[in-house]
């Protein structure tokens, strides 16, 4: 076959070729290896935690970030979307839907249509014999997680997250102002919360991806 002849197939093999050397330039560093992958039958743990002090990240000292909680979740990706010109990019540069619980086992579950954009996630359910899951359950087993990772590992792991992986996020659900106090972005604390103010804002310090931990 003459390549030349085929200009959109040339650009799609340079657009993956480009890709893929993306990916491995910004390959994670695997800090640790484990024999069982995330859980995602189980939800998302929530702990009280006693005042920790504010963070601020070397990058970005405009941005004070509050610990609310300790946090761990484990699920399966719906899909992750990078962004680089919003207010919070510099410091939360992907977002990760993901479902846990009883929906993320479900075996229609690959054939959902998600879209992110905006901060906010949305699913679509392509199937002529209705909707296969219960609704409510979905929503509440389900969630957009905005996250800043603690470290450039962290960031480059979240960022190569893809639809369909088994990842663990440990960390803190943190508010986030500046030092102006001209920005407030709040977590949500609730798994059953919906629409405007109902993603959670992840502090990640390690994200595990399969078998492979990286912190």
């Amino acid at each position: 076959m003459n390549l030349a002849e085929h200009p959109i197939l040339v650009l799609i093999t340079c657009g993956a070729l480009g890709f893929a050397a993306w990916r491995k330039i910004n390959a994670p560093h695997v800090s640790r290896t484990t024999t069982l992958e995330p859980n995602t039958a189980g939800i998302p743990v929530q702990r009280e935690i006693k005042a920790i002090p504010p963070i601020t990240l070397d990058h970005s000292p405009e941005f004070i970030i509050e610990p609310v909680a300790e946090y761990t979740i484990s699920g399966k990706v719906l899909s992750s979307e990078l962004y680089s010109s919003d207010r919070v990019a510099q410091i939360s540069p992907v977002d990760i839907a993901l479902v846990w619980g009883p929906p993320s086992l479900h075996p229609l579950l690959k054939k959902l249509d998600i879209s992110q954009w905006g901060r906010f996630y949305t699913y679509y359910f392509p199937f002529p014999d209705g909707f296969p899951f219960d609704v409510n359950a979905f929503a509440v087993n389900s969630a957009n997680s905005h996250i800043i990772p603690a470290n450039d590992n962290v960031k480059k792991a979240a960022a190569q997250t893809s639809k369909g992986d088994i990842i663990k996020v440990d960390g803190y659900l943190v508010n986030v102002t500046t030092q102006s106090r001209d920005f407030i972005w709040k977590t949500s604390l609730t798994r059953d919360d919906r629409n405007g103010g109902a993603c959670e804002i992840i502090y990640a310090k390690s994200i595990q991806i399969g078998k492979k931990i990286y912190n």
